[in-house]
């Protein structure tokens, strides 16, 4: 079997959605009730449907400023702000230290978010 783009597997996705949708709608008698099944089998034979990246998502500074965010390689940042030329963030490491804007279409929101909070001198 070739080997499918991300583009393709969203792609397959959507066609997917738009024909069950289709099918759904005709309300075809007494095969109505296998629109679903037939989606399910299709849907079993692709790849695991890709999570969009920052490209494909808005920024919403309550959603994604300090939230995490995973490169293509697995290293996982904490997301500072909107750039031109991507997303601002702090390497989520031990020092983290501040990057260079990395471009949208290699972030992945993790779901994880953290908040700031104050430390007292002694603590």
């Amino acid at each position: 079997m070739p080997e499918l783009t991300r583009q393709e597997i969203i792609d397959a996705y959507d066609a997917v959605d738009e024909l069950h949708n289709a099918a759904c709608a005709l309300n075809w008698g007494s095969l109505h009730d296998r629109e679903d099944d037939w989606a399910n089998t299709v849907i079993k034979a692709l790849p695991p449907k890709p999570t969009p990246t920052l490209e494909e998502i808005a920024w919403y500074d309550h959603m994604h400023f300090l939230a995490e965010a995973e490169d293509e390689d697995g290293k996982k940042y904490i997301m500072i702000s909107p750039q031109e030329d991507g997303i601002r963030c702090i390497s989520n490491g031990k020092k983290f230290p501040e990057t260079d804007p990395i471009p949208r279409k290699g972030l992945t929101p993790t779901g994880k978010k953290y908040k700031l909070a104050e430390i007292q001198d002694d603590e």
